[in-house]
């Protein structure tokens, strides 16, 4: 071809390209930019055949785009893709298969200059499904598109063909046994074949090749992999595919590619088609009894069937189009594998159509067509005036019963014919392609048209008068549509002066100034269903801070377990699942569950709640009732700020995006919507910006984002923080009245400070301990403390750093991410440390690892027993990285860092390990040093495996250790202690570690004795020579059972002993 394109991703995520080249020209002709977070990256680049547009497409957005100069033509979002959009060769169909597991089909307007949506069709499965490939014909008249089924244990793929002119398949295939990874069609669209994975027992085929007419391959291929690439020759006479040497849910190696030789057994027919006039006749189908194959002439009039051959018989050829009479062949005789030729057509103008052709405006759930009655009429028209038809995909487009032509046609015969029926066809453009959609007997003169058709459509019909050997040409157009007044996706809300109860009825005059919506699945997330199936009254609760809801199910007659409805909540309405408070936005189920309202909170975005088990809430305001005869369900959810499942409001609208379905349940207990509000959601889960907006005029009490302008620093050996207090509550508005600020330290509270001073000084602190602050303001609600949100930490060490010395064994590149498992309880990786270098006791101060996610996760110390991570030395502490694909600092807090005693009967080491948390087993990754492995060094760890060795690379984990805190320095402000003195440890009683003060009265070298309650001399520790002053010891004891034991300092004139209790 004379153009090339490629495109580019800008490592620093701001700015993605395009670029096109002709020919050997290294330099492009144009490019093409876009923020980088628009579209999400590049997944596909398609040229159309005739080289007038390219479309590019991320993730989330295509652009339809200029080949010669490269200017935007047309942008829409793909609703989450991961293929290339097809398009056909004249660019006027273009095809968009989405993630949330629909098939979106545009055709271009000419009258509009952009592209219209045509259809949709969603795919459905247990849990969901994917399209994951799709392709169009080079015509556009074909669509074929594969699937990704998700089911409870295991995968599922199917391929659809579709005629472009309707919006349900023509056939669906059987299911594969995973995931459809690529389709493909040949020039004519005769011949389809499609990719999987397989199942992982290779039962079902990894190639299947179909004729466009049989949802049956007629050739399949399964391997030991899984394919994965694919290609066809435009005759469909070859077909290459390639793929994964073993499944690809599975590791391995090693790839595969197969050239597959298709052959169509059968003979052909090929002749011409002409009018009386000898004028070529396009646009005419040709077909023959009990023949699967049919053909439709070209501008010359030339045809060419393909045709089943059983032994001698002949064929009945007959020949049809709009505005003409049938022509028949009787007894064509074809040979395998040959061409019968010469087999020509001469076909008779037929009468003229139906005249007076109606259709309704703006009726609910059905078009009502009306035309002049046709069958004793009494009139003659003997000079029918030129008629021009025109289809917008041109005279090669392929539609069954259409009519592709662009010439005028002869003048009609003289009405004297009768109709046996009158054909109903349907255009979604004026002006064509139709697509034949009913007939009616030949003296009606209506047709109710409730099929297919939609709400924010218009729809362009014509008839034509069908005499069984012959059909009329089209009658004039009409176009109608249905009601649309109802979809109306935005509230404004005022409060109510008076309440419903909520008793799952809704009597007259209950809901009274609530607003009123029709939310029935008109569009069909489901299978459609008709306006005014389910209506929602919604309503609030201006006193009591509640959103009110009043839904009443017309199609549901009866309670049955676990329908209900589902209320999705974007709090701050900015069409994006993002929170001021972690855990906030998400959905609320009110469900019929074992004969009772059950009301669950999810979150969407963040932990708490974003995974089972989610926020049940006790003694809900939710009632269901069938006593009308249909199902009513009303419940008040919780407006405010204190608890993530409340509905926070924000300023400056005080708007929050809603999205609402109402469900039931079939025989095999999957959901069926019938509400889905706004009608036109692709998915309630992942689009957020396509929610209906309602205003809730209301101000709650609002606690303040966080202090600014935190900072830290050392004076003397006091740590001194300051900050700027906030003056922004959480919603974006001005804060009225700051009562103060609570400063945290190492995660518990350590000083209140009133607002205004915006300063703390912490004495209480030890040499070399490490300390960690977060700030947070509060607001009062009543008499309640109200906390806002938390600063960052900020943290140090008291006095001086410590002497730290880093321990690690990979490169610092993180070649690949890895996670234990995504399910799962208990899910742990382990790293060994080496510490034969370092002094026999040892501490560990801080641990880093790179972490693929912003996620929390709890890291230990542990001893080596006999190579597995034994006793925890310590205590956990969770990290909480704030940056993805970095590496992460953990200091472990105060005195407590756990101290490693070197074994005289093993190695001296220690294990670093990664414990996920049950809310999020599959988060954070670690990056892996692959370049550097060691099984002995790295292990995970699983419920159902126990510790394993992780092969994969050096998992990116290093420590930090040091000297074991036993002192402080003299505090000049104070005097010097006048006895020698041995203070109880605390915690007491302690798990692990605790710390033991003692005065000295004279430099001394001093040390520590444990004994158990039997007297048993159990360790020593030598502290060396310390100054006269107030000291502390940190015993680390994590090693021990649980029990009494007795410490005994001794130093160079006294001794003093304590007793102790360690429980685990």
């Amino acid at each position: 071809g004379e153009y090339f394109v490629a495109t580019g991703i800008d490592p620093d995520r701001e700015e993605n390209r395009v670029y096109c080249f002709r020919n050997a020209d290294p330099d492009p002709v144009w490019t093409f930019e876009v923020p980088a977070d628009e579209a999400f990256g590049w997944y596909g680049v398609n040229i159309a055949h005739d080289g007038s547009v390219v479309v590019v497409n991320g993730k989330y957005r295509l652009y339809v785009i200029n080949l010669e100069d490269g200017e935007l033509i047309w942008e829409a979002l793909t609703y989450n893709t991961e293929s290339f959009i097809p398009i056909s060769a004249d660019a006027s169909v273009l095809v968009v298969g989405s993630l949330t597991g629909v098939l979106l089909v545009y055709i271009w307007s000419e009258d509009d200059q952009a592209y219209r949506e045509l259809w949709r069709y969603r795919f459905r499965s247990e849990l969901a499904s994917w399209v994951s490939a799709c392709q169009v014909s080079l015509d556009g008249s074909i669509i074929a598109a594969g699937t990704l089924d998700f089911f409870e244990d295991h995968y599922g793929g199917r391929l659809a063909l579709f005629e472009t002119g309707r919006g349900s398949p023509l056939w669906v295939s059987d299911p594969l046994g995973d995931e459809i990874s690529e389709v493909a069609l040949n020039s004519d669209a005769g011949i389809v074949a499609a990719t999987s994975w397989g199942d992982l027992q290779h039962q079902t085929p990894d190639l299947v090749i179909h004729e466009r007419h049989s949802p049956e391959p007629f050739y399949s291929l399964s391997t030991p992999g899984s394919m994965t690439g694919l290609a066809m020759s435009d005759d469909g006479g070859h077909v290459v595919v390639g793929g994964k040497g073993v499944h690809s849910r599975q590791f391995g190696r090693g790839g595969r590619v197969s050239m597959v030789s298709v052959e169509i057994p059968g003979g052909r027919v090929a002749g011409v088609i002409n009018d009386e006039g000898d004028e070529a006749v396009s646009g005419a189908v040709v077909s023959a009894a009990g023949n699967p194959y049919t053909a439709v002439s070209d501008q010359d009039g030339q045809y060419l069937l393909m045709v089943e051959v059983e032994g001698n018989r002949g064929l009945d050829l007959t020949v049809r189009k709009p505005g003409f009479m049938d022509g028949f062949r009787a007894d064509v005789r074809v040979v395998e594998g040959e061409v019968t030729d010469d087999v020509d057509f001469t076909i008779d103008a037929a009468d003229h159509a139906p005249e007076g052709l109606r259709a309704s405006e703006g009726r609910r759930n059905r078009i009502i067509l009306n035309w002049d009655a046709y069958n004793n009429r009494g009139l003659t028209v003997s000079d029918a005036p030129y008629r021009l038809a025109q289809t917008a995909l041109g005279d090669r487009a392929v539609f069954t019963g259409a009519t592709p032509w662009m010439q005028p046609q002869p003048p009609r015969r003289d009405g004297s014919d009768e109709a046996e029926a009158v054909n109903i066809y349907r255009s979604y453009l004026p002006g064509g392609p139709y697509r034949l959609i009913a007939a009616v007997d030949g003296d009606e003169t209506t047709y109710y048209d409730d099929s297919d058709v939609f709400p924010n459509h218009r729809y362009y019909y014509v008839i034509t008068a069908d005499f069984g050997d012959g059909e009329s040409d089209y009658s004039g157009e009409a176009v109608g549509w249905l009601d649309d007044d109802f979809l109306q996706w935005d509230v404004d809300l005022a409060p109510m002066a008076d309440l419903p109860r909520i008793d799952g009825t809704i009597d007259e005059g209950e809901w009274e100034g609530a607003v009123l919506r029709d939310i029935s699945d008109v569009f069909g997330y489901d299978d459609p269903d008709s306006a005014g199936s389910v209506e929602v009254r919604i309503g609030l609760d201006g006193e009591g801070n509640r959103l009110l809801f009043g839904f009443s199910c017309f199609t549901m007659e009866e309670l049955q377990e676990k329908m209900g409805v589902g209320i999705y909540v974007d709090d701050d309405g900015n069409g994006e699942w993002t929170v001021e408070r972690a855990g906030t936005e998400g959905n609320y189920w009110a469900y019929w569950i074992e004969g009772e309202p059950s009301l669950r909170y999810r979150s969407l975005y963040s932990p708490p709640y974003n995974a089972d088990p989610y926020y049940i809430f006790e003694n809900p305001e939710l009632a269901f009732s069938d006593r009308h005869g249909y199902v009513e369900i009303e419940l008040a959810l919780p407006l405010g700020f204190h608890e993530v499942q409340e509905i926070g409001l924000y300023h400056p609208d005080y708007t929050i995006g809603l999205g609402l379905f109402a469900m039931q349940r079939d025989e095999e207990d999957n959901a069926i919507f019938n509400g889905w509000w706004p009608q036109n959601m692709f998915s309630i889960v992942s689009f957020p910006e396509q929610f209906a907006r309602v205003h809730v005029p209301l101000e709650l009490t609002v606690p303040p984002v966080a202090p600014e302008e935190v900072t830290l620093n050392r004076d003397g050996e006091d740590l001194e923080l300051t900050w700027t207090d906030p003056t922004l509550g959480i919603d974006g508005g001005e804060l009225r009245s700051l009562a103060g600020v609570r400063v945290y330290r190492n995660g518990e509270l350590t000083g209140i400070v009133d607002a205004g001073t915006e300063q703390f000084i912490d004495d209480d602190v030890v040499h070399n301990g490490w300390y960690e602050y977060s700030l947070v303001g509060y607001v009062l609600d009543g008499e309640e403390v109200f906390e806002g949100a938390a600063s960052r930490p900020v943290g140090t060490y008291a006095g001086e750093d410590p002497d730290l010395v880093e321990i690690g064994y990979d490169d610092g590149t993180a070649e690949g991410r890895f996670v234990v498992a995504f399910d799962g309880g208990d899910n742990r990786f382990a790293v060994c440390f080496d510490l034969s270098e370092c002094d026999d006791t040892v501490a560990v101060y801080q641990v880093e690892f790179f972490a693929g996610d912003a996620a929390p996760i709890d890291v230990y110390i542990a001893e080596n027993h006999q190579g597995i991570p034994g006793e925890i030395i310590g205590e956990a502490v969770t990290a909480d990285p704030y940056e993805a694909n970095a590496f992460h600092r953990l200091h472990f807090p105060g005195v407590d860092q756990p101290v490693v005693v070197s074994d005289p009967d093993w190695f001296h080491e220690c294990w670093v390990v990664l414990d996920y948390l049950p809310d999020s087993p599959g988060s954070p990754s670690i990056g892996v040093d692959t370049g550097n492995a060691d099984a002995v060094r790295n292990l995970y760890y699983r419920q159902d495996s126990g510790w394993q060795a992780f092969g994969r690379g050096q998992l990116m984990v290093r420590i930090l250790v040091g000297a074991p805190i036993v002192a402080g320095p003299v505090d000049d402000d104070e005097d010097l202690p006048l006895t020698f003195r041995v203070g109880q440890n605390y915690p007491n009683p302690f798990n692990g570690s605790c710390l033991i003060p003692f005065d000295l009265v004279h430099q001394s070298a001093v040390s520590l004795e444990l004994f158990g309650i039997d007297g048993r001399f159990v360790r020593s520790l030598d502290l060396g020579m310390l100054e006269p002053g107030y000291n502390s010891v940190l015993l680390n004891a994590a090693t021990l059972s649980a029990g009494v034991y007795f410490v005994r300092l001794i130093s160079d004139t006294d001794q003093g002993m304590i007793r102790i209790l360690l429980v685990k």
